[in-house]
């Protein structure tokens, strides 16, 4: 009893003490009770707190109501920070409804927001999430309407995840009923289509505008709302972008592989993509005249949005160096995306190797929670970093 009342003194000290005391004999009677054995079960703690000063300051910022007592705020605070809070876009259904369900598994205080284009088809998916496990699911996932190919619709989506953090949900209460600042640790950009008809100017500017320019347009909206000193965003990319790649000419491989690339660099390839798609003549023959033979028809248009994706995913991770940003290659998943490959090869998704959508999640779940070596990598569906241009 007496270790759990010295714990709340030690943080009340470091939490509601001016500035100018830190440091100071208040805060040097940590070190004082060195000599005590009664204390030694919580010196760690209370050491931790002292050089977390920067973590400290924070929590001092954060108002309390005088309604509440200063060891409800206090339990408040710590409850806070043991949560964890995802945006998952385009998971309604198939890989992106795995994602869901993982993280929800792997952490017991994940709470995750469920993105859906369609509104209704995201509460019906919440609603299926409940259906299997009521009791572990219930107050822990949201429907969050985003379309990533409408800025309108990304912008909405941002605002509502973020008021719902400024208002103390998705677990930010501090127990009282007073509401406390939260972040996200992690965008899940799993949102994407597989292109009709990529040989029309149409079809290839909706697929390179859905794969990545609803990446970017996501990435950027949420961006602020991650945590600063460790937050996460995962690209859910393809194997087929590192394909396109390699069937590329020596300068495209280079710009594609570049640890240095910029947005500058990747908004102009994209350009000159449109532009191409959009001129006379086959689409093979157009883009292999510039250097990018990769395209060759709807699997290669969906190669070079993925190319895209993954140089981005590069990008990112240089320019945001406290974050975590990686992509991966969730595998060859049985999913509505796949299925019209069934009859054009005269074989079911089984016999060709398909794997299933939760088996498919496990990458990208693992990238959001997990440790991870690296920023800015591209990782296979076994976990490994792979190549960008194999």
């Amino acid at each position: 009893m007496f270790g759990l009342w010295f714990f709340f003194i030690i943080h009340g000290l470091q939490i509601f003490a001016p500035p100018s005391t830190l440091g100071t004999p208040a805060t040097h009677l940590i070190f004082h009770l060195r000599s005590s054995p009664h204390a030694h079960s919580v010196l760690h703690a209370a050491l931790f707190l002292q050089k977390r000063r920067a973590w400290i300051r924070w929590i001092r910022s954060s108002p309390r109501s005088p309604e509440t007592p200063h060891y409800l705020w206090i339990l408040g605070r710590l409850q806070r920070e043991s949560m964890s809070r995802f945006v998952v876009t385009g998971a309604n259904k198939g890989i992106g409804l795995e994602i869901v369900k993982g993280l929800l598994e792997t952490n017991k205080n994940a709470f995750v927001f469920l993105g859906s284009r369609d509104a209704a088809r995201g509460q019906n998916a919440v609603q299926s999430l409940l259906e299997q496990n009521s009791e572990s699911y219930s107050g822990r996932v949201e429907a969050l309407e985003i379309d990533v190919s409408d800025a309108s619709s990304v912008l909405q989506a941002s605002e509502t995840v973020r008021t719902r953090l400024q208002s103390g949900g998705c677990g930010g209460g501090d127990g009282a009923g007073v509401s406390s600042p939260a972040y996200l640790d992690a965008l899940i950009n799993n949102a994407g289509m597989m292109p009709e008809d990529a040989s029309s100017p149409t079809g290839f500017a909706s697929c390179i505008d859905v794969n990545f320019r609803g990446v970017v347009r996501t990435t950027e909206a949420f961006l602020p709302l991650l945590e600063p000193w460790k937050g996460r965003i995962v690209n859910t990319s393809s194997t087929l972008g590192p394909s396109f790649v390699a069937k590329c000419s020596p300068e495209r491989q280079a710009l594609m592989t570049d640890p240095d690339v910029t947005h500058a660099q990747i908004t102009r390839l994209v350009d000159e993509c449109l532009a191409i798609a959009s001129a006379d003549g086959s689409l093979r023959g157009k883009f292999a005249a510039a250097g990018l033979s990769g395209i060759d028809g709807n699997m290669g248009v969906y190669g070079l949005s993925k190319a895209l994706v993954n140089m981005y995913t590069v990008q990112l991770a240089r320019e945001h160096p406290s974050l975590t940003i990686n992509a991966a290659h969730p595998g060859f998943i049985k999913t509505d995306m796949t299925a019209p490959f069934e009859q054009s090869a005269g074989r079911t998704l089984e016999e060709m190797g398909a794997k299933t959508p939760a088996e498919g999640a496990r990458v990208l779940v693992h990238l959001a929670t997990a440790k991870v070596r690296g920023s800015g990598w591209y990782f296979d569906s076994d976990l490994q970093r792979s190549s960008l241009g194999r």
